[in-house]
């Protein structure tokens, strides 16, 4: 019973993540692009979801994961990226980091250290306007620094 309440507020949690952004106007939320992130082998079980909003000429990029692998030294680092091409497309695209590496923190309360256990979040603005993910292909990747192993933990490619 207490399992299926954790899962359903992490499910809320990644439901809206992105669309309560208090520093993305909104009469900006049309622009927005939500992309589901699979978790690789290395993170089984775990479900994330990015959010791509328009900000002026730059684009805001707010990630939620419900987790990351047991094991991962706290607080949580952990690297996130734009990549030129698709998840199940060759290495070699254009990488662009969101942050190298970036302090997960707890969705509910920003510039807090990540639960244990998550959700957890990661945000971003990136100097690239919000067109070029209509007119490009690009997968977003989250990693865990090399400290913890530099796995990749979560894909998803961006909808254009």
């Amino acid at each position: 019973m207490m399992a299926r309440k954790v899962l359903a507020a992490i499910l809320l949690v990644l439901g809206v993540a992105g669309t309560s952004r208090p520093d993305v106007p909104q009469a900006m939320a049309a622009d927005t692009l939500h992309v589901p992130l699979a978790a690789t082998r290395h993170n089984p079980g775990q479900i994330a979801r990015a959010t791509l909003a328009a900000v002026g000429q730059a684009t805001a990029i707010t990630i939620t994961l419900s987790g990351v692998p047991a094991g991962v030294t706290r607080p949580i680092h952990i690297r996130a990226a734009l990549v030129e091409g698709a998840c199940n497309g060759k290495p070699g695209g254009r990488e662009y980091p969101l942050d190298a590496p970036a302090l997960a923190d707890s969705p509910g309360h920003p510039g807090a250290m990540a639960a244990f256990a998550g959700p957890l979040g990661l945000s971003a603005t990136m100097e690239l306007p919000f067109e070029q993910f209509r007119t490009t292909p690009f997968a977003i990747k989250v990693r865990l620094t090399p400290a913890d192993g530099g796995d990749e933990i979560f894909c998803g490619d961006v909808p254009h």
